[in-house]
């Protein structure tokens, strides 16, 4: 999109005006723009349509990983979904949301563990690892950054790059 809106500034005339919050105002002549060439952004679009029953609907995505074998997407409900690379439903994280064992109450973010094959869901409690069915794996501990402002929340890992079965890139969200 973004590059979209900079070739759309670059067609325009108008230089960027302030207001008196000093915040520029854009001005684009739509008449000069031109309908970009998607080979441009990619060489390649494949649609696959995901399996769409009962146990495998996914109610308002926020996040989606695509892998060479998956498609893992995150809800609104904080569910993780897999499907296949046909878009065949595999599993989801819907029945380990609790506060039972190798379940998870809070949901930060997840990622794909490509050297253990697994998924690994983000809490502030730590990092929670499920096989591609969710069966519980197993949990590593984290560390919270808690702020000493008050106006200022705690910080928690949002994403988790495996480097190798024992370590990992941890982002910070």
């Amino acid at each position: 999109m973004s590059c979209i809106l900079i070739s759309a500034y670059s067609c325009s005339d108008q230089k960027p005006k302030a207001t008196s919050r000093q915040t520029p105002v854009i001005k684009i002549n739509t008449s000069k723009m031109e309908e970009p060439d998607l080979n441009f952004f990619c060489n390649k679009i494949e649609l696959t349509p995901l399996e769409t029953s009962e146990r495998s609907l996914v109610s308002n995505k926020r996040n989606m990983v695509v892998t060479d074998k998956y498609y893992i997407i995150n809800d609104n409900h904080d569910v993780v979904s897999i499907f296949d690379k046909k878009g065949e439903f595999i599993s989801n994280s819907k029945n380990k949301i609790g506060l039972g064992p190798g379940e998870y109450q809070t949901f930060i973010g997840f990622s794909y563990n490509f050297v253990l094959n697994s998924v690994d869901i983000l809490t502030p409690n730590g990092k929670m690892i499920y096989d591609m069915n969710f069966n519980f794996i197993g949990k590593v501990k984290l560390p919270i950054w808690r702020q000493t402002d008050k106006d200022k929340p705690s910080q928690y890992f949002e994403t988790s790059y495996p480097l190798n079965k024992e370590e990992s890139i941890m982002q910070i969200g």
